[in-house]
């Protein structure tokens, strides 16, 4: 092994700097509500209600906010349809218990937003989660978070970064 294949191994920051990474344009408004969104956000929903089970405050952090909420019939979500195949069957299929604090979330967001709003994850978050919870939400597209901050108060403190 050369030393500087063995510096790199030691030193891997230092020895060899990389290129900063390109930017990925991800735009979540083409696939809110489809069918891994159903799955995360009634996995977060089922994780939510275990952690405020408990009296302890818990913190939040959502790594990949995008814009909290979302219009299933804005141009970005018809042009993929991809909500017609996820949250649009979730809720014409019969009820299941598992699904039920999914369905009821849906409920709510689209009573206080209409009835093509959808949920994302920080909406979900605010409204599951207590007062004296945590929830911090990051994300890079400058619009996106622009838009989550409009989304409007939330329940406890939240900080979108």
């Amino acid at each position: 092994m050369t030393s500087t294949v063995a510096s790199a191994m030691l030193f891997p920051f230092s020895a060899h700097p990389r290129p900063p990474p390109i930017p990925m344009n991800y735009r979540h408004a083409f696939h809110a509500g489809n069918h891994a969104d159903v799955l995360k956000h009634a996995a977060l929903l089922a994780l939510c209600e275990a952690l405020v089970r408990k009296p302890a405050p818990c913190f939040a952090l959502d790594t990949h906010a995008g814009r909290g909420l979302y219009l299933l019939d804005d141009s970005a979500a018809r042009r993929t349809g991809e909500a017609l195949e996820g949250v649009e069957r979730v809720l014409q299929a019969p009820a299941r218990p598992a699904l039920a604090p999914y369905r009821a979330a849906i409920a709510a967001c689209r009573a206080r937003h209409g009835d093509t709003a959808y949920p994302g994850s920080p909406w979900l978050l605010a409204h599951a989660l207590r007062e004296q919870d945590r929830i911090a939400c990051c994300e890079l597209q400058p619009d996106e978070a622009a838009a989550l901050r409009r989304v409007g108060s939330t329940p406890m403190e939240a900080r979108i970064l």
